[in-house]
């Protein structure tokens, strides 16, 4: 039995696949396939999830800290 799945995505986005998976010989359809089967598989996504490294940010926040703590002084 199967079943119909409906999401709503970026034209330029969903172009940019449909280009990819002509080149690949295969459709969007069975690349949306591969990755559900894949995430069942692996319990998880089938690539990395993170956050940006963000901790170039912290010394510049923690000047602004220093300078408002001895304004605020």
């Amino acid at each position: 039995m199967t079943a119909t799945f409906r999401c709503r995505v970026d034209k330029k986005l969903l172009d940019q696949v449909h280009q990819i998976s002509k080149e690949l010989g295969t459709s969007t359809s069975e690349i949306v396939r591969i990755f559900m089967q894949q995430t069942v598989k692996r319990r998880g996504l089938p690539f990395p999830m993170k956050l940006e490294d963000n901790s170039d940010l912290l010394p510049d926040r923690e000047r602004q800290a220093e300078t408002l703590s001895q304004f605020y002084q």
